[in-house]
């Protein structure tokens, strides 16, 4: 089972104090960060702490959860989890994930 995570990866600081806001991926012993947008610690607090409601908070939030469910379906269609085979599938723009009733 992976278990996936969105954290603000504080492993490597950027220009102006930020960071990668990033999706993470665990299985066994293999951890996989996914990269989304850097932000600030501020930032990432008034995004995603407080819920604020401006135009732009909403759109980074909601392409969040659009990277987050394509990861997540990448993984369950995925039979076995493999870190290498999962970078090539979510980085391929051709490669197309379907819902769960089977439809695109």
């Amino acid at each position: 089972m992976v278990n996936i995570k969105v954290v603000l990866d504080k492993r490597h600081k950027f220009k102006l104090e930020k960071y990668n806001l990033s999706i993470r991926l665990n299985h066994k012993k293999e951890t996989i960060y996914v990269p989304i947008v850097k932000l600030t610690l501020k930032e990432y607090e008034t995004v995603f702490e407080k819920n604020h409601l401006g135009q732009n908070s909403i759109a980074l939030r909601e392409k969040v959860n659009k990277t987050l469910s394509r990861c997540e379906k990448i993984c369950a269609e995925m039979v076995e989890f493999n870190g290498k085979r999962f970078n090539r599938l979510f980085r391929d723009d051709l490669y197309t994930v379907h819902d769960d009733a089977g439809n695109l």
